[in-house]
């Protein structure tokens, strides 16, 4: 049976269900960001956006209720864009790599701009990715492996 059929029934006012919209945004914005990303990468962006977080001591709900309240939305986003910034240098100051830095402020990045605005950072304040150069020399039996397992994204690279 059609569960169309019965709509006039069981009549829903707009107002609810556009609040039931809403609590659902609100209950989860984490849920909501992720349905954004590539699925492939969805752990990693959710373990790094929870060590962000931790390290801010706030909840995804409170950022976005923050940032809902806030009527300079300019002046949240240099604030935030600040604090990604902190955040960055904090992680260069306790030994990551400038790689693995720019990384973890990836996610806090892309949360912002998901679930409330893109945040403002000064261009060249985060450093360029660096090429890692001569950190592993594959051997002839490695590569033959991951020829071998690779997907034909990978089989492609060692082809070239």
């Amino acid at each position: 049976m059609d569960i169309w059929m019965n709509v006039n029934k069981y009549p829903v006012s707009t107002e609810f269900i556009e609040s039931s919209v809403k609590e659902t945004t609100m209950a989860n914005p984490i849920a909501e960001w992720l349905k954004e990303i590539k699925e492939s990468v969805r752990y990693r962006y959710s373990a790094r956006l929870d060590e962000f977080l931790e390290w801010v001591k706030k909840t995804p709900e409170q950022l976005v209720e923050e940032y809902k309240a806030t009527i300079d939305k300019d002046a949240w986003a240099k604030k935030w864009g600040s604090i990604v910034l902190q955040y960055y240098q904090a992680r260069l100051s306790a030994g990551h790599s400038i790689n693995s830095a720019r990384a973890d402020s990836v996610a806090p990045r892309s949360f912002f701009s998901s679930q409330c605005q893109e945040v403002k950072i000064q261009k060249g304040k985060i450093a360029k990715a660096q090429i890692a150069t001569g950190e592993h020399s594959f051997t002839q039996d490695e590569l033959k492996k991951i020829f071998y397992f690779g997907d034909v994204k990978q089989r492609a690279i060692l082809s070239t």
